[in-house]
């Protein structure tokens, strides 16, 4: 559904094409959804966006497989950028979400921690970040439970890997991050 609500699809066969499963898990998915999406002479598309993200993010894995957090000194989006150069130097997959992903993609109010998808946990103390509790950390790395998820990093201009606005924006609405969330699905939908 992410896949559906970046951009509608001509077919069904390039919808599985774009979020990386079968035709069939499609046309499964898309039977559950009857009154969320439509079928028109271009193609399939969500009726309401904001009801299908709904629908969706209720359903999503809300919580890591695995987490480690930690505490910086420099802001979010520097510490996204040296954790994503550590994770790189050691062939990470990785993508950053969170506050400092939707600050980039609708920038709106300065992020107040950092928070980074990895394929695998790695000590970040090479690049300056202290073991913190979650309550007082400025930076989070975690497993997803989501196999498909960061297969929608997206690069660009030399900048940090972020994930889909779609994706950060279940992130944060997940977290509780309701301004930033807001912000974001404002941009998203217009």
């Amino acid at each position: 559904m992410f896949a559906l609500l970046e951009a509608p699809a001509g077919s069904q066969k390039e919808l599985a094409a774009r979020a990386g499963v079968t035709r069939v898990r499609v046309t499964q998915v898309l039977e559950e959804l009857e009154n969320l999406v439509e079928r028109s002479r271009r193609g399939w598309a969500a009726r309401d966006r904001r009801d299908l993200a709904a629908w969706l993010v209720e359903r999503y894995p809300s919580s890591p497989h695995l987490a480690s957090t930690w505490t910086m000194l420099e802001p979010p989006v520097q510490a996204a950028a040296l954790v994503s150069g550590l994770l790189e130097k050691v062939e990470v997959q990785h993508g950053v979400s969170g506050d400092v992903a939707a600050d980039a993609w609708a920038a709106w109010a300065r992020p107040r921690s950092a928070w980074l998808w990895s394929a695998s946990l790695v000590d970040l103390g090479a690049v300056g970040a202290t073991p913190a509790a979650p309550e007082s950390a400025t930076l989070t790395l975690a497993v997803s439970e989501d196999p498909h998820l960061l297969e929608a990093v997206r690069r660009g201009d030399g900048r940090v890997p972020l994930l889909s606005p779609w994706r950060a924006w279940a992130d944060l609405t997940h977290a509780g991050n309701a301004l930033a969330a807001d912000a974001l699905l404002g941009r998203l939908t217009r």
